[in-house]
């Protein structure tokens, strides 16, 4: 199970990145106070071109604003949300210090320098940020969820689960904010917490990908099989292509004792990604327990040519070999193991038996 969560915990951090950027930046369109309505049109034309993605457009219009409108704290806001999103990270925070040098009591830009914090992986200053905008007033619920994420890189728990939840007093059935609630509270561990939130952003969009498979690991976990399982099998009725729900279903197969099924589902993820090194072991070391070590020896050779720094695979073979009653081969590969482990490591001291046996 070690090796499956491990790269499970990897695969979610990608995956919910993903989820959080999905489509247009709704979120965006509440920063919107303090400005006057009856704007010239360029100005609108910016905000929605800034509201659909056109970020180069954006950047054009409100970079020609500020040319002719040094003062336009509005424009200025645009214009440093707009380089964030394409990544000119310092060119946005920019934009941020000088509306703060014109208008002290701008909120959003303390929201701007909090966001560019978080993209720039400064999460103690993002705290210090978004806590100036969540102390002003006109604050916008996002704050709340950067201030959130913030906190759950830095693993305090406690305060991102009461950040998430600001946001969500504002706004109850934001499915951005409902998943990230299940999210923080499944890092806890608090798998029954999380199935709660889960539920509720399924009950918003009942095929939503990462809340089906992650709601199936909290019941997994919660040793409720059945559960686990409908929802793996609905994440790949949706989503046929997404080989983590094969991975997942085929280890609760081998939890649960029914091993051809696992096998079947190991073999499936690894048909969509023939390099996926989480099926890639779970495959190979179920293929050892059943005895059938030329099949293992194959996947964890391919662990090993995909990723030297895993050598593990180095004694795994080497065991198979030795259970086969071959001797010679399973002693050259637990000797290469030996040459590139560490005391320390786990199979190091189980290693030097086998050799010298």
């Amino acid at each position: 199970m070690k090796n499956v969560l491990l790269g499970i915990l990897a695969i979610f951090i990608g995956y919910t990145i993903a989820f959080y950027t999905k489509g247009k930046p709704n979120g965006y369109k509440f920063f919107n106070f303090g400005i006057n309505i009856n704007k010239p049109l360029n100005i609108q034309e910016g905000i929605d071109a800034y509201n659909n993605e056109n970020y180069d457009e954006a950047i054009s219009i409100f970079k020609e604003i500020e040319d002719k409108e040094p003062e336009n704290v509005d424009a200025m806001y645009y214009l440093g949300m707009s380089n964030l999103k394409l990544g000119n990270k310092f060119l946005g925070s920019d934009e941020f210090n000088k509306i703060i040098k014109i208008n002290p009591n701008y909120t959003n830009a303390y929201f701007g320098l909090g966001y560019f914090n978080y993209i720039n992986e400064t999460y103690d200053e993002a705290i210090v940020q978004l806590f100036k905008a969540i102390e002003m007033p006109g604050v916008d619920k996002d704050a709340y969820y950067y201030l959130s994420k913030s906190y759950q890189v830095q693993s305090n728990f406690e305060a991102s689960i009461n950040s998430i939840k600001e946001a969500l007093k504002i706004d109850s059935s934001n499915s951005k904010y409902l998943f990230h609630a299940g999210y923080i509270y499944h890092e806890m561990e608090d798998y029954k917490n999380a199935v709660i939130y889960y539920t509720k952003t399924l009950k918003i969009d009942s095929t939503e990908k990462y809340s089906l498979l992650n709601r199936g690991l909290c019941y997994h976990n919660l040793n409720k099989p059945d559960s686990a399982e409908a929802d793996y099998l609905k994440t790949i009725s949706f989503y046929p292509e997404y080989e983590l729900a094969y991975n997942n279903l085929g280890y609760l197969y081998y939890e649960t004792k029914r091993i051809e099924k696992a096998l079947v589902y190991y073999t499936s993820a690894l048909t969509i990604n023939p390099d996926y090194d989480i099926s890639l072991w779970n495959r190979a070391k179920l293929y050892q327990e059943t005895k059938k070590y030329s099949y293992a020896i194959v996947d964890y050779k391919k662990i090993y040519e995909l990723d030297a720094e895993k050598y593990n695979a180095l004694f795994y073979i080497g065991k198979c070999y030795f259970e086969m009653g071959e001797t010679a081969n399973g002693t050259k590969y637990i000797n290469d193991f030996l040459g590139v482990a560490k005391t320390t490591n786990e199979y190091y001291n189980e290693a030097v038996k086998l050799i010298k046996k």
